[in-house]
């Protein structure tokens, strides 16, 4: 029989396949090898079958089976074999992707399989390794349940390929090969129908009221199949092995890889015949008569001789989305333990190659196994970085329940599959882009799942859109998850989750002849991805580089306004979010492809223990060199919203930042259903470079001429920014960081009440407002509760301004609008506009949460900022008169090296400013402003209460009213980035709990240029005692010719010999 498989078949087909079938065993033997054929009957070419013939015929169980797949492999390179979907719980090795759980079966070799089957469903087999798949190296898997909770009276079974007259490698080589034009052209292939020429396929025979399970599955590699079957109610039962709720639809889309069960009850009259439709198509090929898309018919046949019922193929067919299912069995939402945030697209390399990515690294095979990698490395295990550069490891917690937002900013839909789990699927919507978005998809809606979420293995994300799907790791082992595309898939849309190798490390023993197999090609079946020790990578290819002019850079106009030249991160502006959770450890490897140096400050992290990775060059560390590259290791032990960005080179200004936010692990102290991200940043028309220049210029005028940015919300132009969806009732918190380099925002939300519950990653008891006014490098997190109706639409309004800059319509301020969507179509409600009722946040206001009362004071320091006129024609700005220029070896340096020398503030040097803190000391800050100007200092190392604003002392008397004194020393918020307005004091307090060196600053990058920074030295005779530098950061410095021992001019005691004089002012600007 050609073309169509039944349950009535399957016994034929085991015996013809299965050597022996004892109780409880079935036993297929595979001898895989080279077929010439001619499948879609138009051209004959090689192919992969098995036993000599291709299509392979399917494989047949039942659940409480033991499915032995012996495999013979007579190929001329390596093969490995994955049973799609299966989980393997507890024999990850027997998973079958080659350099990820297994090295490849060599040719001549035979391996065993051994599948103990618990889980009944739609799966197939399908060749893992040189993309063997692609050439025909696949069939399906059907495993029955003899408890079955569905009733039908007859199994059929439709598998569905795309064919091409090309073996894969020719097509992999065309897209690979950077002498090609890229995208290549499209090929269009064929489609069979159980193995054979879709023209041709074999008709199904329907009897009155009988029910028919029909099994689904695209085993294709590049193309979709909308299949449906007119005059028939079709009501879905499986996706991917796992039941679901019947659901009836017209028709099913389906992606490669991904399976379905419907069930059929055929008519009660024998009267007319009907016919299936099987349409291959791909969205991102353009339509072309008779090969793209292609439409396939087959017969259902009722009676012999019957006439055949036609239906209108113009009529709109309803095809089912994911978040439309239900989990049969009930499963409500997981609770999330950890977020992770990923995008997906396709980046241009230095080699001239265009590759694929996820979260901007191109996936590359490990010399090592991973699942060996996980198995040999001890503790080092739990750290991504031991997995190689360019395997995208992320390492789960047993047991964690993981939440992936996966975005595709892109023009393709991508088909994901993830190995090891099904996962849940909650939602989908507007994909985070840093492209314009196509007018088509600007009002994609947000879908989410209601009631229990249906799982599967294999998920489509849509053009410009994302999807959030949820699992537990629940199944120790390696699990590879990569786009089903193979196109794809060999361009490195790859990437692998290490789920628990510590309970791995205990409880899995990998097959001897497995191992052999790597002996035998020269694999080391130890070490990390290089095969060596630690991290240790000497003999893995250097990964490819983004294409950037010049090198690092991004030419990029994100304002709408120009070209500029920026930093990005993996040739790309803006920088995805980094997401993580409370207890990981966030390993952040940078390569530095600029050509000064750089380095990264993880902005409101304390770095207790580890000063040394804060950033600040030449503070903390020597700045990595150009070609060389440095990982930061962050031992994460707070929540809360935080932001990474360059600490060198006033790179931040130029767009080396990112957001951080760090989630709670567990429940947090703050009750909401979801969250989103805001970030905004300023952007000008010249690099930072070039505004820096003018304003250190002393033959230019001071101060310089003002600068009206851009603004830009989420990384894109702030005009454009994307809508957010609100369902009545939810509360949603609101986690909103101003990156920029000089421009307050104020971000409000007419129509709706905000709850302040977090500031710079610190909790605060909730304190209704109206609106936020964040400072350059502030957080917050509101509390949004959406209306109970879908009546109305809203808006919400972020208004970037200075105080410092004079209003001009439509430059300064600029007011950027964003929708709040209830419901498509509704009528928007207008904003009041503010009056003297409308309460802005207030540091003064907030409390902690955790009730620490305000510290009693050990110490108060009096500082004051401000600019001055130096004899050089420059103005500079100072802390206490001194105008802060680096040294020549590093501050923290000088602290662990210098002995007893080192608590002598004078070692650091006449231009640090630096304060030597005793260990555990109580501080009060008290910091004088009598200036025009707000300042937002930050602080490292720490956040500190805000117990204080009053009239700052003023060296000149001005008109303006006296700032009232206004206090806080019962419960004070604490923050990290403090705003002193205009001519105005700050009170702040902190413990010197931290030992280390920590940088207090302006953060409008232009004054940082211009001086106003100084150090804390804290406890530097406990320093000595506790921290040691990574001798890779000392040798940064030692390549750069700067000694990592001595004063600040890296000489001995007090002679500062090699360090530049200090300026000296003529006169006080007020």
């Amino acid at each position: 029989m050609r073309g169509l498989y039944t349950r009535a078949t399957a016994a034929l087909l085991l015996l013809i396949q299965t050597q022996s079938v004892l109780a409880k065993r079935v036993v297929v033997n595979w001898d895989v090898g080279y077929v010439n054929v001619n499948r879609d009957e138009t051209i004959m070419r090689r192919a992969i079958g098995v036993n000599g013939a291709l299509p392979i015929p399917p494989v047949f169980a039942t659940k409480g089976d033991t499915l032995i797949l012996n495999v013979a492999n007579s190929l001329d390179e390596t093969t490995s074999v994955h049973a799609h979907g299966l989980f393997q719980n507890g024999t990850s090795y027997l998973d079958g992707p080659a350099m990820v759980n297994q090295c490849g079966i060599p040719p001549g070799e035979s391996f065993s399989y051994e599948y103990m089957i618990d889980q009944p469903g739609t799966y197939w087999l399908h060749g893992h390794d040189h993309h063997q798949n692609s050439d025909g190296f696949r069939a399906p898997l059907i495993i029955y349940d003899s408890h079955n909770p569905f009733d039908y009276d007859e199994d059929i079974l439709l598998s569905f390929e795309d064919w091409y007259k090309e073996e894969f490698a020719e097509r992999a080589k065309i897209t690979l090969d950077p002498s090609f034009p890229f995208p290549p052209p499209h090929g269009y292939g064929h489609a069979l129908i159980n193995g054979y020429n879709g023209n041709y396929t074999k008709p199904i025979y329907f009897h009155p009221g009988k029910t028919y399970r029909l099994r689904l599955i695209n085993i294709g590699t590049l193309r979709w199949f909308q299949f449906t079957l007119p005059g028939h109610e079709m009501r879905v039962i499986e996706m991917d092995g796992i039941d679901i709720e019947p659901q009836v639809v017209e028709g099913l889309d389906i992606a490669p890889a991904q399976r379905y069960s419907v069930l059929v009850t055929a008519r009660n009259s024998v009267e007319f015949n009907y016919r299936y439709n099987a349409t291959m198509y791909a969205s991102f090929v353009p339509p072309s008569n008779g090969l793209e898309p292609r439409v396939y018919s087959g017969d259902i046949i009722y009676r012999e001789g019957a006439p055949f019922r036609m239906h209108d193929s113009n009529s709109q067919t309803w095809f089912a989305n994911d978040v439309d299912f239900h989990s049969f069995d009930g499963e409500l939402a997981l609770p999330v333990d950890r977020y992770i945030k990923m995008s997906i697209g396709n980046n241009p390399y230095h080699t001239g190659q265009h590759l694929d990515h996820i979260n901007n690294i191109t996936y590359s095979p490990p010399k090592v196994p991973t699942l060996y990698t996980a198995l040999t490395m001890g503790e080092v295990a739990m750290t991504p970085r031991v997995y190689g550069p360019q395997t995208g490891a992320i390492v789960l917690k047993h047991l964690e329940v993981v939440e992936v937002t996966i975005h595709n900013p892109n023009d393709m839909p991508h088909p994901l599959h993830l190995h090891g789990h099904a996962f849940q699927i909650i939602e989908y919507g507007l994909a985070e882009s840093p492209f314009p978005i196509p007018d088509q998809f600007k009002n994609t809606p947000t879908r989410r799942y209601s009631g229990s979420p249906a799982k599967r293995d294999t998920m489509t994300i849509p053009e410009h859109q994302y999807i959030k799907i949820r699992f537990r790791a629940d199944n120790p082992g390696v699990w590879f998850m990569h786009c089903h595309l193979d196109v794809h898939f060999i361009m490195g849309m790859a990437m692998v989750f290490v789920e628990a190798p510590d309970v791995l490390q205990k409880t899995m023993t990998v097959p001897p002849q497995m191992l052999d197999f790597c002996k035998r090609q020269g694999t080391r079946t130890w070490g990390n991805a290089a095969g060596n020790d630690g991290y240790n990578f000497g003999g893995l290819p250097d990964p490819p580089r983004i294409v950037s002019r010049p090198p690092g850079t991004t030419d990029i106009d994100r304002a709408g306004y120009g070209i500029v030249r920026g930093i990005g991160a993996n040739g790309a502006l803006p920088i995805p979010p980094v997401t993580i959770t409370v207890g990981d450890t966030l390993a952040l490897t940078v390569h530095n492809s600029l050509n000064v140096t750089t380095s990264i400050h993880a902005h409101g992290l304390f770095q207790k223990g580890t000063s040394f990775m804060d950033g600040p060059a030449p503070v903390t560390q020597c700045g990595i060199p150009p070609g060389d590259q440095f990982t930061y290791e962050y031992v994460v032990d707070q929540a809360g919203t935080f932001w990474l960005h360059g600490h060198d080179h006033h790179q931040n200004s130029d767009g080396l930042r990112t957001p951080l936010v760090i989630r709670d692990r567990g429940r947090p102290p703050v009750a909401y259903d979801e969250e989103m991200l805001f970030s905004f940043e300023d952007w000008y028309s010249q690099t930072f470079a070039d505004r820096a220049r003018d304003t250190l210029d002393p033959s230019q005028p001071f101060p310089p001429a003002r600068g009206y940015g851009f603004g830009l919300i989420n990384g894109i132009n702030g005009n454009y920014t994307r809508p957010i969806y609100f369902q009545p009732g939810r509360t949603y918190r609101l986690r909103l960081i101003n990156m920029s380099a000089t421009m307050w925002y104020q971000f409000t939300l007419p129509g709706h009440v905000m709850r302040v519950v977090e500031i710079d990653g610190e909790y605060t008891e909730s304190l209704e407002v109206d609106g936020v006014d964040i400072a350059p490098a502030q957080r917050y997190s509101v509390l949004v509760t959406a209306h109970s109706t879908r009546s109305f639409n809203y808006h919400f309004n972020a208004t970037m301004y200075a105080s410092f800059i004079p209003p001009t319509p439509g430059l300064s301020p600029r007011i950027f609008i964003g929708d709040i969507i209830y419901q498509q179509g509704a009528p928007f409600i207008q904003p009041s506009s503010y009056d003297d009722s409308f309460r802005w946040a207030n540091d003064i206001n907030l409390h902690a949460l955790d009730q620490e009362p305000a510290l009693p004071v050990d110490r108060s320091i009096r500082l004051a900022v401000g600019n001055n006129l130096y004899q050089n024609g420059q103005h500079l700005d100072h802390f206490n008169n001194v105008t802060y220029a680096p040294p020549i070896t590093p501050t923290l340096y000088t602290a662990l090296s210098m002995g007893d020398m080192a608590l002598d503030e004078r070692v650091y040097g006449p231009q640090t400013h630096a304060i030597v803190l005793k260990h555990n000391e109580a501080i009060e800050l008290v910091i004088h402003s009598p200036n025009t100007l707000p300042h937002p200092l930050h602080l490292h190392g720490h956040t500190f209460q805000i117990t204080e604003y009053g009239p700052a002392d003023l060296l000149v008397p001005n008109s303006r009213t006296v700032a009232p004194v206004v206090k806080n020393t019962g419960v004070p918020a604490r923050r990290d980035t403090m705003v002193i307005p205009p001519f105005q004091y700050i009170k702040v307090r902190f413990r010197a709990d931290n030992p280390g060196v920590w940088l207090l600053h302006c953060h409008m990058d232009i004054h940082f240029v211009l001086g106003m920074a100084m150090t804390f030295v804290e406890a530097p005779d406990v320093l000595q005692n506790t921290m040691t530098v990574p001798p890779e950061m000392l040798d940064f410095c030692t390549k750069q010719g700067i000694s990592t021992t001595g004063n600040a001019a890296g000489n001995q005691g007090l002679n500062f010999s090699g360090l530049p004089p200090a300026p000296i002012f003529v006169s006080i600007d007020p």
